[in-house]
């Protein structure tokens, strides 16, 4: 039941425009939340390879859809290999956010909401384990 996560063949722009990565992050984020994280997975995998053939991987919209990857990898993979990748790219995903855009910016509060608590620098005592959500991208 229910609608596959897809989409739509752009006639406006190529399969490498930005406009196409923030859609393929929309179907990342849509898909996680209906617990279809391989279709999340591959979203985000195409919005990351076409974040990074436009703006290189030095670059904040690299870094979101970075975590995103992640973020769908910590919730899927079980296997200590592939959540190891997961951290990494979340690591890198947070270092990418704090350098070009702040600690304190918003997009890089919500790429460290991603990280286990042990490595949070604040001492957030309330329990908001499940409160780490993917983001909207304006298309």
């Amino acid at each position: 039941g229910g609608l596959p996560c897809a989409l739509p063949r752009s006639r406006h722009n190529g399969p490498e425009h930005l406009t196409v990565a923030n859609a393929n992050l929309n179907l990342c984020t849509a898909c996680y939340a209906m617990g279809h994280l391989q279709q999340a997975k591959e979203h985000a995998k195409t919005a990351l390879d076409i974040r990074k053939s436009n703006v290189g991987d030095n670059h904040p919209l690299y870094a979101e859809a970075l975590v995103n990857l992640a973020a769908v990898g910590l919730a899927s993979e079980h296997e200590s290999r592939n959540k190891k990748e997961a951290e990494r790219q979340l690591q890198l995903g947070v270092a990418i956010l704090e350098r070009t855009r702040g600690g304190q910016h918003q997009d890089t509060q919500w790429a460290k909401s991603f990280l286990p608590k042990e490595e949070l620098d604040d001492e957030d005592d309330e329990d908001d384990e499940d409160e780490s959500e993917l983001k909207v991208f304006p298309g």
